[in-house]
């Protein structure tokens, strides 16, 4: 019993007298592509009921598809251009698959097909990882910047309470500088950095003075640099203190 080929569909079993009849009425032709049991491929008809076939009729040895062979190279893109190349990769190797199979011999290529679709799934896997960190990134940067803030603030305020410690046995003057709160009020004073400088480095503070009558609202110290979204800590005689952006005044 033959099988054939038509229009992409299989068809039959048929006889070769059932097959010899079609080929007479123009149903098929010794070109149409046949198989039997026992055939490793689809042949002509002809070759197949062993009678002679047109010159140039028989197609000859199954040629690759073209998609296929774009899908892997698609593919392999996706290392050189990037996760995006996957897309086409998919597209195309499940197109050509398709057409394989519906070849019934003809076309070959199955296997750089399905590479394609391998390297075009894994490229476009990346492509949600990449937004997530897109996004994510960001805020953790946010983050991180908004606890050196704070940490910044908190140390900030702790040199003033060591400020008014001094002045309190003082007779409520203020220390001439920072360096003379060590070791009594402040064991030790390089701890009381503020990690917001632009350049990545712990910025010290900038340190004004005075007596602890002197107006609440003017400024006791402050950082010397700004953060790297342009804010500044303030610490004020009253000993209030605020993350604050651009340079503050004498409030």
């Amino acid at each position: 019993m033959i099988y054939l080929a038509i229009n992409n569909e299989q068809s039959g079993p048929y006889t070769p007298a059932q097959l010899q009849q079609m080929i007479a009425r123009g149903e098929a032709s010794v070109a149409t592509s046949a198989w039997r049991e026992g055939m490793a491929e689809w042949r002509p008809l002809g070759e197949v009921l062993g009678v002679g076939c047109p010159a140039g009729s028989v197609s000859g040895p199954p040629r690759t598809n073209g998609l296929a062979i774009g899908s892997f190279i698609a593919g392999l893109g996706v290392f050189l251009l990037g996760p995006l190349a996957g897309i086409p990769a998919v597209i195309m190797g499940h197109i050509a698959r398709s057409q394989i199979r519906n070849s019934f011999g003809r076309l070959k290529g199955a296997g750089m097909a399905l590479a394609g679709l391998i390297l075009g799934y894994l490229g476009i896997s990346v492509i949600p990882l990449a937004i997530l960190a897109g996004i994510a990134l960001p805020v953790f940067a946010a983050v991180k910047e908004r606890g050196g803030e704070t940490k910044c603030l908190t140390n900030a305020k702790s040199i003033g309470l060591a400020c008014k410690l001094y002045a309190s046995d003082h007779d409520g003057a203020f220390p001439p500088d920072l360096a003379s709160l060590e070791p009594d009020y402040i064991p030790e004073l390089d701890a009381l950095v503020c990690p917001i400088s632009k350049e990545g480095a712990e910025a010290e503070f900038e340190y004004f003075g005075g007596t602890a009558s002197d107006p609440p609202q003017e400024l006791l110290l402050q950082a010397r640099h700004e953060s790297r979204k342009g804010r500044k800590i303030v610490v004020y005689k009253d000993m209030s203190g605020e993350v604050m952006r651009g340079t503050p005044p004498q409030r």
